[in-house]
């Protein structure tokens, strides 16, 4: 994406992270069961996302390693920084996984509830 058609990616980001700690100081300890499920499926989404971008900001931190590939230090850091990101989009996909099997027990369960 050209640089002149690029939202302000880091501004956005900044929001995402107000909106979750607005959120954990808006809700101040437990959730009233009625809006847990809810909540549950709207975080199962926000994790949803989360792996495709640790894996670009990994793919954004190796375009510099052909440009620094003469800097062992730089590509040590950048292959440091790279992996943890990698395990990141891997623990989010666990953590996506995670929230949606609660989601749907929840769903399951409520629509079970209603039916008796």
């Amino acid at each position: 994406m050209p640089a002149e058609v690029t939202p302000d990616v880091v501004q956005l980001a900044d929001t995402a992270a107000d909106a979750i700690r607005e959120l954990n100081t808006v809700t101040g300890g437990a959730i009233a069961p009625h809006l847990v499920q809810d909540m549950v499926d709207s975080l199962a989404q926000v994790a949803g996302e989360l792996p495709q971008i640790f894996t670009q900001l990994a793919a954004g931190l190796e375009l510099d390693l052909a440009a620094t590939k003469d800097d062992p230090g730089r590509v040590a850091v950048i292959v440091h920084a790279s992996d943890h990101l990698l395990t990141a989009a891997r623990l989010a996909g666990q953590l996506a996984q995670e929230l949606g099997q609660a989601r749907d027990i929840l769903l399951d369960n409520l629509l079970t509830v209603l039916r008796d």
